[in-house]
């Protein structure tokens, strides 16, 4: 809404306003439901033109056609009629709503007042009248609304009664995922000069012409509008949240998907889930255990390391630095405790032998590599580095 006819007189600029219901001999005319033959007897001009008249504020209107978008507009400028003002674009929406809605089989009643508010579209399902339950206020925003606001609006359709489904040109313009809404492509003032196609609606992901086992869905389309329509009115389209996992790989988490496939689509979405929290069992328990497996570890070597300690105190070997001995956390060592001693060898208390490399498999090579046991010392052996047990170290004296 928003966009208008401007006209220049005296330096100021008035506008025409436009819409697509007018009244003529006490009756409602609309727009998009009027034949050919019909409005050539509405687009007469002169003597012949039909006393058209706005609906909101008995002004006198004309019949105009741009394009395949018929509306009327306000004779004179600058009127303060309230009835919503629209740009070509909102209108040639509007008209090409109206037109899926009728092929879809429901009565399509544009600017239909629902409740406090207008509907741009009112989609009456067939052997119903406006306002009985059923019916689908579609309402057209190409400007940017704030969540609240569609909410409200939203709000206010459904207390009367009808549900809504919004048409927009980019989903920030309802700033609201949840809500039903379509989304069309069409940049032009008249996007109805070409066919409106959908983007949002969704598909199966098919390889070869076959679906493939999990249930993967992407953004699909473009689909043509009447045809997304007529799904949406009988219900054989659905507005579904998708399972956010790694087998769903969509974008948006709410799209349009057939409702034929939304059992077997919770049946393998349970399934995946059900797998999904199994494997997490098995991570967290994993993590357990290795974290157990650390602490473990780190037991070991400050075990092995005090009796090395021992060992080294009753040969009368001194520490090389006061703050010996020393974690390994640069995996130099792959992350053994290191002992230095003033005159002596360097000690490695138990390197953890997932950890030896290249670099760590040479610096090993020049130390004394210190186990708790024999089967310790073979796992380390198995990865080229010869260690010892410390119940076979055996240390002399140092050199006096």
């Amino acid at each position: 809404m928003g966009g208008r006819t401007a006209l220049s007189h005296r330096g100021c600029r008035l506008w025409r306003r436009m819409g697509q219901i007018a009244v003529l001999d006490g009756s409602r005319v609309d727009a998009t439901a009027v034949d050919d033959g019909g409005w050539g007897l509405l687009h007469r001009r002169g003597r012949a033109r039909p006393a058209l008249t706005c609906p909101g504020c008995d002004a006198a209107v004309h019949a105009v056609q741009r394009q395949t978008t018929r509306f009327f507009r306000h004779d004179r400028a600058g009127s303060d009629c309230p009835c919503a003002n629209e740009s070509p674009r909102h209108l040639a929406l509007k008209s090409a709503c109206a037109t899926a809605v009728r092929t879809a089989g429901w009565e399509a009643l544009p600017e239909h007042r629902v409740g406090g508010r207008v509907a741009d579209v009112l989609a009456v399902p067939p052997g119903s009248a406006a306002g009985d339950v059923g019916c689908v206020s579609v309402e057209i925003q190409l400007s940017n609304q704030p969540a609240d606001v569609t909410v409200a609006r939203t709000a206010d359709h459904a207390r009367a009664g009808s549900a809504v489904l919004w048409v927009v040109t980019r989903p920030s313009a309802v700033d609201a995922p949840d809500l039903p809404h379509l989304v069309v492509a069409g940049d032009a003032p008249h996007p109805v000069a070409a066919p409106v196609v959908v983007l949002n609606a969704a598909a199966r992901v098919r390889v070869d012409g076959r679906e493939l086992p999990v249930p993967r869905w992407r953004t699909a389309g473009p689909f043509p509008l009447d045809r997304v329509v007529a799904g949406i009115l009988s219900g054989r389209l659905v507005w579904t949240e998708l399972p956010r996992n790694r087998a769903w790989p969509s974008r948006a988490s709410w799209q349009w998907v057939p409702a034929a496939q939304i059992p077997e689509q919770q049946r393998l979405s349970d399934a995946l889930g059900r797998a999904e929290e199994a494997a997490s069992v098995v991570t967290a328990a994993r993590r357990q255990v290795h974290a157990a497996n650390i602490l473990a570890h780190a037991e070991t070597k400050r075990t092995v390391t005090a009796r090395l300690l021992d060992l080294l105190e009753a040969a009368g070997h001194r520490l090389r630095w006061p703050g010996d001995p020393v974690e390994d956390r640069s995996g130099w060592y792959a992350h053994g405790t290191v002992v230095r001693t003033v005159g002596g060898p360097l000690y490695v208390v138990h390197p953890v032998a997932g950890q030896v490399r290249g670099g760590a498999r040479r610096k090993l090579a020049s130390a004394v590599v210190v186990v708790d046991t024999a089967e310790s010392a073979a796992r380390l052996s198995a990865v080229g580095v010869d260690a010892v047990p410390i119940h076979a170290v055996r240390i002399a004296p140092p050199a006096s």
